[in-house]
């Protein structure tokens, strides 16, 4: 505490008046100086010179000046004095990269955000926001939704890694992608992340369908979509398209969207395969769907030779 009151201490963007408390730092110069004494100008501004090396850039520092005066109520003499913390600052304009580009979607994955300076030089410190464009689905960093920032600051070698999480993306088109994050820092904005959902595989349950009576026969078929790393792949539009010799093979529908766990049910109706003596009928149904490469599978349909008498489909 002091005594008289000290001086009101604009530490939240308004003078506020903490009465006899002062507000104080301690510590000693260790990297960088400063011009010892400046008188101020016609404004009332004084100009200092920070001087430091381009390794203690990012490093914390604190400034103080003092000053001397007169009080306007006793005419006696004055002396305020303000202290304000920082970091050695880099050379504007900052440039911000993220890494790897592309990313998985539909997934969890890592991105690596550095930030440097016009030299090049690696600013730590840094706060890194973040915003997602996504057609559909979600998509979340070190777990907050949409848009904000990364849980860490960038580091001594001026990169932040965060967790990236997306959801309910769409299949990428060849040459498309199936959504973007950007990140910023330091007044920089880094290049678009594109994110990629691949199709790696159709599986088809059943894998292959023996018609055993006499008519129609419908068989329900699930079709699973799933990534490169097998997890099962929403919002994947499968069409379905039938052959048949000796009887007719009929989808319904015949184009079907995967739900949230990645399969879509067909029905197929399988009429004339049996008849009173062999050869029975034969065919296939092939399932295909189309993103970044065009994946099939086969589901073979084949009629056997069924009890006698022929029991009728039911």
């Amino acid at each position: 505490f002091v005594s008289p009151a000290f001086n009101l201490n604009n530490t939240t963007g308004a003078s506020v008046d903490s009465g006899s408390v002062l507000p104080y730092l301690i510590g000693r110069s260790s990297h960088g100086n400063v011009t010892a004494s400046a008188t101020t100008d016609a404004l009332g501004i004084a100009h200092g010179t920070l001087n430091y090396t381009v390794n203690t850039v990012g490093n914390s520092v604190a400034i103080w000046a003092q000053g001397d005066g007169i009080d306007r109520v006793s005419n006696g003499p004055r002396r305020v004095t303000d202290a304000q913390t920082l970091v050695y600052p880099g050379i504007a304009p900052a440039t911000i990269s993220a890494f790897p580009n592309p990313i998985r979607g539909d997934t969890t994955t890592s991105v690596t955000v550095c930030v440097s300076d016009a030299l090049g030089i690696a600013l730590r410190g840094v706060q890194i926001g973040f915003a997602f464009t996504l057609p559909s689905g979600t998509g979340s960093v070190d777990g907050t939704a949409g848009s904000g920032f990364l849980t860490h600051l960038t580091g001594v070698n001026g990169c932040a890694t965060g967790s990236v999480v997306t959801a309910g993306l769409p299949v990428t088109t060849t040459g498309g992608n199936s959504g973007q994050i950007v990140f910023t820092g330091a007044g920089a904005t880094s290049m678009p992340i594109d994110i990629i959902v691949q199709l790696a595989a159709l599986q088809a349950s059943p894998s292959a369908v023996s018609v055993t009576c006499k008519g129609s026969q419908t068989t329900s078929i699930s079709i699973l979509a799933t990534g490169p790393d097998g997890s099962a792949l929403p919002g994947v539009v499968i069409g379905a398209a039938c052959t048949a010799t000796g009887g007719t093979l009929t989808p319904n529908p015949t184009t079907a969207t995967t739900d949230a766990t990645g399969n879509a049910v067909f029905s197929v109706i399988a009429a004339g395969f049996i008849g009173a003596a062999p050869p029975y009928g034969s065919g296939q149904c092939v399932f295909t769907a189309t993103g970044d490469t065009t994946r099939s599978v086969t589901v073979p349909f084949r009629g056997s030779t069924p009890p006698s008498p022929i029991p009728p489909c039911v």
